[in-house]
């Protein structure tokens, strides 16, 4: 099953999914406009078309690593003229008309294969932003297009369940969800009796800015302590230094880890 909806596959109403992704396509200029007029607007109205326009710069990246695991799983990426999934978003990012990453035929889940657009048609429409002509973007930058289409791929894993969720959902950026995804089997490796959702949980409650993560122990191995889920804290460099550094000592219970000093700081 598709991974689209966190939720239910269905559509709430009959022709939702359309009319979503039409809604989606038609403010794609109204979008760029802004951009051009925003002089005009009052305080109040800029800050809050700036909240907007963060808030869906983070869910559309959400939404187009949901749309692009759909692309995958039913085929419509490798069935385009896309020579794969990072080519298939970077593509689009710059405004390339539809109808010229469509292959031979299209497939939907409504209904069979239908015929592609024609030449005329794939050329687009100019002004039409729906078709993509009209467009004019630079387009993703290659690393960032790979991202989104190994995270796209890593959604339909079942394994990846947390992960997915997450990204999908816009609760993190796709720059933490891969950092997630790249180094959870390393962590994996050396806690033997952490669950791989346990280990994406880690990850994706930490600050977004704290960079590569890495296992503290609480108790030192050279302590005898082993590594496990309780005696483990996930912490980025800068904060694994400043635990050694204040010699801080942690509680770790199955929610939460909370930080103590180890020794009380002595009153001049």
């Amino acid at each position: 099953m598709s991974i689209g909806h966190v939720g239910s596959r269905d559509d709430s109403y009959p022709g939702e999914a359309a009319e979503c992704a039409d809604a989606v396509q038609s403010v794609v200029g109204d979008v760029r406009r802004l951009a051009q007029i925003s002089s005009n607007l009052t305080d109040v109205e800029l800050t809050a078309a700036a909240r907007a326009l963060a808030v869906v710069m983070q869910q559309a990246e959400a939404a187009l690593v949901a749309v692009t695991s759909d692309a995958i799983e039913r085929g419509a990426v490798y069935r385009s003229t896309a020579a794969d999934a990072c080519q298939w978003v970077q593509r689009l990012s710059t405004g390339e008309p539809v109808a010229a990453l469509v292959g031979a035929e299209t497939a939907s889940l409504a209904g069979p294969p239908v015929p592609a657009a024609t030449e005329a048609e794939s050329a687009g429409v100019e002004g039409d932003d729906s078709q993509g002509g009209g467009l004019s973007a630079g387009g993703m930058e290659p690393a960032h297009a790979s991202r989104v289409a190994k995270l796209a791929d890593a959604c339909l894993v079942p394994a990846n369940r947390v992960l997915r969720d997450a990204v999908t959902t816009g609760a993190v950026n796709t720059s933490v969800a891969k950092t997630a995804l790249d180094h959870t089997p390393r962590v994996a490796a050396v806690l033997d009796g952490a669950e791989r959702d346990q280990i994406f949980g880690w990850y994706l409650s930490l600050d977004p800015g704290a960079g590569s993560k890495q296992v503290h122990h609480v108790v030192s191995w050279w302590a005898g302590a082993s590594t496990s889920l309780l005696n483990s804290a996930l912490l980025c460099g800068t904060h694994h230094r400043i635990v050694h550094r204040d010699d801080l000592t942690a509680t770790v219970t199955g929610e939460r880890v909370t930080w103590q000093r180890a020794k009380a700081a002595e009153v001049a």
